[in-house]
């Protein structure tokens, strides 16, 4: 739930199920956890009571919610996050418009970083409390009426082109934009200039690993054959080069950042 980890791997179910012989796992477990990720009191007490072994003892969702280690980081007045989440949310609108209009490999470029780096870092502060005010029930992704009901909530009128923002966005096609999805394009300068994001990046781009990234790559990572047309015409929109492709220093370039190594 917060490391990311399975909390009790490779354990027989006929012992998950007898609390008498469980619940010493789930103790030390979460003691464990709770030591080597820094977790605080609060956390502590609340993951022990929703992992307990008897199902009647745990918390309901609301009980859950309304707990002090959730409640604290909706402390709204007092944190200065806060004020600069309401700023970003307010040119939301505008950001997405901005990263459409970007060419596609540097948008497939994003949702890779997205998918790579850690998603609890600093930098995504505010990216993160954002998509927590959009996503008010909590559920991981983002559906239109969600998007447009934040607006009616906020008295502003819902934008003409929102269905193709959205459309843009949903890069499943299922109606949903997913957290990571919403990363990719709220992606922060510090992060795509970073360099090791963008060896990452280029690393899953460039197939062929020969320090470039070329038709036959992008055939590969988007499904298509080599003499993809597609694929050549989103390689023209980025590669002044006759032969059609991107090498590592342009590629930090489109990014937007200076050539780093």
């Amino acid at each position: 739930m917060l490391t990311g980890e399975p909390l009790l791997p490779e354990v027989p179910p006929e012992v998950l199920r007898r609390e008498i012989r469980s619940r010493s796992m789930l103790r030390d477990t979460l003691q464990s956890a709770a030591q080597r990720f820094g977790f605080s009191a609060a956390a502590q007490e609340l993951l022990t009571s929703m992992l307990q072994h008897d199902r009647h003892a745990r918390p309901t969702v609301r009980e859950a919610l309304n707990h002090s280690f959730n409640l604290a980081s909706y402390e709204k007045e007092r944190m200065p996050l806060f004020k600069e989440a309401l700023k970003m949310r307010e040119r939301l609108v505008d950001s997405c418009r901005a990263v459409m209009q970007e060419p596609i490999l540097k948008r497939v470029a994003r949702l890779a970083m997205a998918h790579s780096c850690d998603i609890c870092v600093e930098e995504l502060a505010t990216e993160r409390l954002v998509f927590r005010m959009l996503d008010r029930h909590g559920y991981g992704e983002l559906s239109i009426s969600v998007w447009e009901n934040d607006f009616l909530f906020r008295g502003v009128s819902v934008p003409e082109d929102l269905d193709a923002i959205f459309e843009s966005m949903d890069l499943n096609r299922d109606g949903y934009i997913s957290y990571v999805a919403f990363l990719a394009f709220m992606l922060p300068f510090t992060l795509r200039s970073n360099e090791n994001l963008c060896k990452v990046a280029f690393s899953i781009l460039d197939r062929g690993k020969d320090g470039y990234i070329d038709c036959a790559d992008l055939a590969v990572v988007f499904g298509h054959n080599e003499d993809s047309e597609m694929c050549r015409r989103i390689l023209q929109e980025v590669s002044e080069e006759v032969c059609g492709r991107l090498s590592w220093r342009s590629f930090v370039q489109l990014m937007g950042g200076e050539f780093l190594s």
